[in-house]
């Protein structure tokens, strides 16, 4: 099945490229997710329009996932949790989560 994808796929493919698929990839996944549609004239038209909006989109969540990544390592340090190691006689020693 031909279709239009309206997201950058991996390993198939970028915005507005028309890619030959599986037909149940398209039907199962593609479609019904709303990352291709099916290579009609009425749908190359549509997707035309729409390309300048599909793109913003796509770059809007890159940068979202970009600005999530720098972020994360700071808010992942804050939230572990501290362990506190005692020792008593004889070498006993207990584990408490502080």
């Amino acid at each position: 099945m031909k279709v239009i994808l309206t997201e950058k796929i991996t390993k198939l493919g970028n915005i507005g490229d028309t890619v030959e698929v599986k037909t149940g990839y398209a039907r199962n996944y593609l479609l019904p997710n709303g990352k291709a549609m099916r290579f009609t004239r009425e749908n190359v038209a549509l997707f035309e329009a729409k390309k300048a909006e599909l793109q913003a989109r796509q770059d809007a969540a890159k940068e979202t996932a970009e600005n999530s990544k720098t972020s994360l390592p700071t808010s992942l340090c804050s939230t572990l949790p501290r362990l506190k190691l005692k020792t008593g006689k004889n070498s006993a020693s207990t584990l408490k989560l502080a």
